[in-house]
């Protein structure tokens, strides 16, 4: 019996793990896209405080040619409840779900 890997954005997700891909500017006009595998909110919420981001905003793309669509935000990570990980995490035909991300500048 072969076991089913299930993939998400192309690449193979674990068992019990959620995948959210984090969006953030580098240059003005370029992005870089992570995957972020998570069990739930409080693993979601531990991986921003270790990435050093303090906001966020979630977003989808449906076409390409419409560009980003908000769903909430921008909005601080301690505000971030169970409705938005629901959101971010549920898996929509046709409709790519991600947050882009706001990192606190290193001194």
């Amino acid at each position: 019996m072969t076991k089913k890997v299930k993939y998400a954005y192309g690449y193979p997700v674990p068992d019990d793990k959620l995948r959210i891909s984090f969006k953030e500017q580098i240059s003005p006009g370029q992005y870089w896209s992570t995957p972020v595998d998570v069990d739930g909110l409080d693993d979601f919420l531990v991986k921003l405080k270790e990435g050093n981001i303090y906001k966020v905003t979630f977003k989808y793309l449906t076409y390409f040619w419409e560009g980003d669509n908000f769903y909430e935000g921008p909005m601080n990570t301690e505000d971030i409840t169970q409705k938005e990980f629901d959101w971010v995490v549920e898996k929509v035909e046709g409709n790519h779900r991600f947050i882009e991300i706001y990192k606190k500048k290193e001194r």
